[in-house]
């Protein structure tokens, strides 16, 4: 249902965590161990080892064979989505560009305000408060607590931060706000 182009912000954009360096660094496979726990978690994916998976072997020969140094690319540093928890939201409006809000809620009331107004949003994100993870915002849950609304990519990681709180749905706190 997205545009390919928003499929690749998700990840490459600021606040993804993929690089186009081809190297396997030894912050890449943390960053691919981490992501795994939460699928694994959420998704009960089986068990893997990255030992046996993770295997350079073929990166290293096709830089040698283009006369490149593989170390020397493994130096460069992933982005990992643990330290994304405090990113500013998203809006991308159809043919304006990205604007970023300082709050879950103002990002929310923006939309509010974009969609009764007929404006196209091409894409909202927002982050998962429990693992950094960039979300597509209609996916997302959120608990309103006072004035503050945090997002989370599952219901049940919203059902432990709200501590007996209601949980939202993206339509049920657009109506909300």
């Amino acid at each position: 249902p997205y545009p390919l182009n928003l499929t690749k912000s998700l990840y490459f954009s600021h606040g993804g965590y993929l690089t186009l360096n081809p190297a396997i660094t030894e912050k890449w496979v943390d960053t691919l161990k981490y992501d795994h726990s939460i699928l694994s978690k959420y998704a009960h994916i089986p068990t893997l080892n990255f030992e046996q998976w993770v295997n350079p072997s073929f990166q290293k020969l096709a830089y040698k064979q283009l006369g490149l140094n593989y170390d020397a690319a493994t130096t460069a540093t992933p982005y990992n989505p643990e330290k994304n928890v405090n990113l500013p939201p998203e809006i991308w409006y159809a043919g304006k560009g990205i604007r970023k809000y300082k709050t879950v809620k103002q990002m929310l009331l923006a939309a509010k305000s974009a969609i009764a107004s007929r404006k196209k949003i091409d894409a909202m994100y927002v982050y998962d408060h429990d693992s950094g993870l960039k979300l597509f915002s209609k996916y997302a849950y959120y608990v309103m607590i006072g004035n503050k609304i945090t997002s989370f990519m599952t219901k049940q990681g919203a059902e432990k931060f709200a501590h007996g709180t209601q949980v939202y749905t993206y339509n049920k706190i657009i109506s909300k706000v």
